[in-house]
């Protein structure tokens, strides 16, 4: 189990760069990606897992504020992401994490 979490968190920081991209294109692409992920494993073992890398410093969340940033489209991405990961994490993603980020 150890490994899967190690690979899980390996993929999501491989791909992370794409959301930094200057290319919109790339950037919104790279967040559907995520959500595909996320979709796929929301009843798996890996999920807190996913949202542990979500919430790290440097993590998903930091890179989806940055990308915002640059480029707008990018909000509804994180809106979705966020309702995904809402099933279990409401409470603490909209009171404690979000305030942190901001």
């Amino acid at each position: 189990m150890e490994a899967d979490n190690t690979n899980i968190q390996n993929v999501l920081n491989t791909i992370k760069p794409g959301l930094l991209s200057k290319s919109e294109e790339t950037a919104v692409g790279t967040g559907k990606v995520y959500i595909k992920i996320v979709n796929d494993l929301a009843n798996s073992q890996l999920l807190p897992r996913v949202y542990d890398w979500f919430l790290q410093m440097n993590g998903g969340l930091a890179s989806f504020t940055m990308s915002i940033k640059r480029h707008q489209s990018m909000a509804e991405i994180l809106a979705s992401l966020i309702l995904l990961f809402s099933k279990n994490n409401l409470a603490d993603l909209l009171t404690i994490q979000l305030r942190k980020s901001i």
